[in-house]
C-alpha cells in the first residue's frame, strides 16, 4: 500500500482554523469522513477521544496523529492537515501542534 492510496487531496487541508486540541480532532475527523470509509462518525469520534484520553497523540516537533481502532470504518483512513496557528495538543515534548 501506498501512502497515495491513503491521503488523497480531498483528505489535506491547509491552513486549519482551529480552537483547541478537541475543535482540531472533530474537524479532522470530518474531512477524514470525505474518504467515503467513515460507517460510522460518532463511533469514529467516540473511539479516537477515547484513546486521546488514555496518552495524548502530540509527539514531538508540532505533530500530533490521533487515532484509535474501530469497526466503524471500512478500510484504512487518514487525513493529513496543517493548521493556521499553533493548538496546545499536550504534547509529549510540551511544544503546541500544527500538523
Amino acid at each position: 500500500m501506498k501512502i497515495s492510496d491513503i491521503l488523497s487531496p480531498d483528505v489535506i487541508e491547509v491552513n486549519l482554523q482551529a480552537a483547541d486540541k478537541d475543535d482540531s480532532i472533530r474537524k479532522i475527523i470530518e474531512i477524514s469522513s470525505k474518504s467515503g470509509r467513515i460507517l460510522d462518525i460518532n463511533k469514529v469520534t467516540d473511539t479516537i477521544f477515547e484513546r486521546e484520553r488514555l496518552v495524548s497523540t502530540g509527539v514531538v516537533k508540532g505533530f500530533a496523529i490521533p487515532h484509535g481502532k474501530t469497526d466503524a470504518i471500512s478500510d484504512i483512513v487518514a487525513a493529513f492537515i496543517i493548521t493556521k496557528d499553533p493548538i496546545d495538543f499536550d504534547s509529549i515534548d510540551g511544544e503546541p501542534v500544527r500538523f
